[in-house]
């Protein structure tokens, strides 16, 4: 038997990335809206696709680095990072975009092409983080 809950406390859940357990039906949703929402808050959530470094003596601004990461991910759901290296000098530069971004081997190519155009020395050691 599943528990009446309003979809108030249920948007709650989705909107805070929490799984509501609802014993006595096993654990389940036994709402297909509200599944639905929550499968896909999981694929639109932001990850790191690719990662690359730069030494100490070349740099890139996060606005050229976001818009070549938009153009090339054709989209505009995306987000950069920039981290310090450990034990080594430079920054490690992260591209964030949803997890479903649709043709990750079509986006690569054109992020290649563009980092190659506008960034000297970070296609040698951009990364795939996802398969």
């Amino acid at each position: 038997m599943a528990y009446p809950v309003s979809s108030r406390i249920l948007a709650l859940f989705v909107r805070h990335g929490v799984r509501p357990i609802f014993p006595k039906s096993g654990g389940a949703v036994n709402n297909p809206a509200v599944s639905a929402a929550i499968a896909t808050k999981g694929r639109s959530q932001l990850v790191v696709h690719f990662q690359f470094r730069l030494s100490p003596e070349t740099s890139i601004g996060p606005a050229l680095l976001q818009l070549l990461w938009s153009t090339a991910a054709d989209s505009r759901r995306v987000k950069v990072g920039r981290q310090p290296r450990r034990n080594a000098g430079g920054f490690i530069y992260s591209l964030y975009a949803p997890m479903d971004l649709q043709n990750l081997a079509a986006v690569e190519i054109r992020l290649r092409a563009l980092l190659d155009r506008h960034v000297a020395g970070a296609l040698p050691t951009l990364t795939r983080m996802h398969v």
